[in-house]
């Protein structure tokens, strides 16, 4: 399976030589877009030395006390001691950090959600994030329990997952798009989010090597479920941190368990014609990105959807499968990096189009 490369002298119409399909032609208008995920706004409640210094201690604690260490229950109550009686928040914490390892995500998600709108001594975003972590769980549960299958995990494991996305087979793809929205943005992050310490640092997968034409092409992408899980770092909110060809393999798992074209899907990694790797890694703005797009049919119709990190976009309009998901990526490029240049490397796998 070879790459496909598309140049052009200008984001509105570029050359397209795709040596898997016998369709080469300009993209029609502009497809109809939607997205969907949770949708919501507010800032952080101050917090005051004390607060500082007992949220150190709670997210430390805590961490061990959701893994059921009767001896760090234990710590937990001494240092609560040292530090004073808990607060009304600090009680409904642990109760809704409780109802989580039970299993009772609805619970937990309303008791987040009191959270988040009162502040308190933990950011409000931090708990808009785990009452969306416990939405995410509840309703995936539901969703599996209706089909005679166990609740998930938390966070969810593979299995979960794609069990889970495999009930969203034959149902519209709105439903698919907002079930991944909701889930990648509850438990990932890119690492370009001016919220983590470490924003901007790669992601760094571990090498493989693929034998093409007589060839060993080292890669660096994740290609197995451990890339985007065990192998990755959390932030403070227990999302792991990954890059754009993290979230693509993360959207092409999701989207072929929920009975998307895998033989029709395609990694793209776009990128601004004549920058060198030194000058990207100068200027973020210039840096590649890789996305995945992938096609399915419902009851006649056909939708194309692309997954750009923690988003998924669909089109269902205008044109073959092909000529729309070429226009999802080149309307992405434009926003992205404007009037320049565009180059486009598609390959089905991540390794393919491996910068």
């Amino acid at each position: 399976m070879g790459k496909i490369q598309r140049t052009g002298s200008s984001p509105q119409q570029p050359q397209v030589h795709d040596v898997e399909s016998a369709q080469n032609s300009t993209p029609p208008s502009t497809p109809t877009v939607t997205s969907g995920g949770f949708h919501e706004q507010g800032g952080t409640a101050p917090l005051n030395n004390r607060d500082v210094g007992r949220r150190v201690v709670e997210h430390r604690v805590e961490g061990q006390v959701r893994q059921g260490d009767a001896h760090a229950q234990l710590q937990a109550a001494k240092q609560t001691k040292q530090l004073g009686p808990a607060s009304p928040t600090q009680q409904q914490e642990s109760q809704a950090a409780d109802a989580m390892n039970h299993g009772n995500y609805s619970e937990a998600s309303r008791i987040y959600g009191e959270l988040a709108s009162q502040g308190g001594m933990i950011t409000r975003d931090h708990f808009r994030t785990l009452r969306n972590q416990a939405t995410v769980c509840d309703h995936m549960s539901q969703a599996l329990q209706a089909q005679g299958g166990s609740p998930v995990h938390h966070p969810p494991t593979e299995q979960d997952v794609t069990s889970y996305f495999a009930t969203l087979r034959g149902h519209p793809t709105t439903e698919v798009q907002q079930a991944y929205n909701d889930y990648a943005s509850a438990y990932y992050v890119h690492t370009g989010d001016q919220n983590l310490r470490i924003a901007g640092t790669d992601v760094v997968y571990d090498q493989e090597t693929h034998h093409v034409r007589g060839h060993d092409v080292v890669t660096n992408t994740p290609e197995d479920w451990d890339d985007i899980s065990s192998a990755r770092t959390l932030d403070r909110h227990g999302r792991r941190i990954l890059d754009c060809e993290g979230f693509a393999y993360l959207g092409e798992r999701c989207l072929t368990a929920a009975g998307f074209d895998r033989n029709h899907g395609r990694y793209t990694a776009m990128n601004v014609a004549g920058v060198t790797p030194e000058q990207a890694q100068q200027n973020p703005n210039l840096a590649g990105h890789t996305v995945y797009t992938a096609d399915r049919t419902v009851d006649g119709h056909t939708d194309v959807v692309m997954i750009s990190n923690g988003q998924m976009t669909i089109s269902n309009q205008g044109g073959t499968a092909a000529q729309r998901r070429a226009q999802l990526t080149q309307q992405l490029f434009q926003t992205m990096y404007g009037a320049q240049t565009p180059v486009f490397t598609e390959g089905r796998e991540a390794w393919q189009v491996d910068q």
